[in-house]
């Protein structure tokens, strides 16, 4: 009886220590389901940031070369734009010039026609004869 006892007292604890352990595995499994799903789930969010982060990397460099050929026009614009100015101011100095000329040709041409006509009247008064 005493050895049955015990027999039936080990098989009760190895039948605790049985549910345990299946619960312990049950246990295990399902936080390893758990956590297979977390890394699939981790999985898909570094795919999809691995897809965005490439979209924004193209975005970026066609942003950067639009930028770049903008820059370029624009340098391009301004250089011809101050050639023209350039052009322009050299011009308005010449013209400035021949007009600064002409205007002291023409001064000098009235002084010249003023000298003549007081000379003509001088000498018309000196030429008629007093009449009396």
């Amino acid at each position: 009886v005493k050895r049955l006892e015990d027999n039936v007292l080990r098989l009760k604890r190895e039948e605790n220590g049985f549910k345990r352990f299946k619960a312990d595995r049950e246990r295990h499994e399902k936080q390893i389901r758990e956590l297979q799903t977390e890394i699939d789930k981790n999985k898909q969010q570094r795919t999809s940031l691995q897809k965005r982060i490439k979209e924004d990397q193209d975005r970026y460099r066609e942003w950067r070369q639009r930028h770049h050929r903008e820059v370029a026009q624009l340098k391009k614009t301004c250089q011809k734009a101050e050639l023209s100015l350039r052009k322009l101011t050299t011009e308005n100095e010449h013209l400035r010039t021949i007009l600064r000329r002409r205007e002291e040709e023409k001064a000098a041409a009235q002084r010249t026609n003023r000298e003549i006509a007081l000379a003509n009247a001088r000498t018309a008064k000196s030429t008629t004869v007093p009449t009396s």
